[in-house]
């Protein structure tokens, strides 16, 4: 499994534009995935646009590709593995 990390537009998330936002969740249904706030507990709007999701590594490029053509989708990219000091 690999973790996909995806950050959306703030105006995604909030106002008249946060309708769109719903895209990017559905898009990982259709893969059979759950998109989760990186940072559930926190206000800050900023750290509110991240989310993450656990993907089959086969998966994970043509699920971060369709993301990636989605407007309300600042970055998608798959989260590098943790290196020793």
């Amino acid at each position: 499994m690999t973790q996909v990390v995806v950050q959306l537009s703030p105006n995604a998330l909030s106002g008249p534009e946060s309708a769109k936002r719903q895209a990017p969740f559905e898009r990982a249904n259709d893969f059979g995935l759950t998109l989760k706030a990186l940072h559930p507990e926190s206000d800050d709007p900023v750290l509110s646009c991240w989310f993450s999701a656990e993907v089959d590594s086969a998966k994970a490029t043509e699920f971060i590709e369709s993301l990636r053509k989605m407007p309300e989708v600042t970055a998608a990219y798959v989260k590098p593995r943790a290196e020793p000091p």
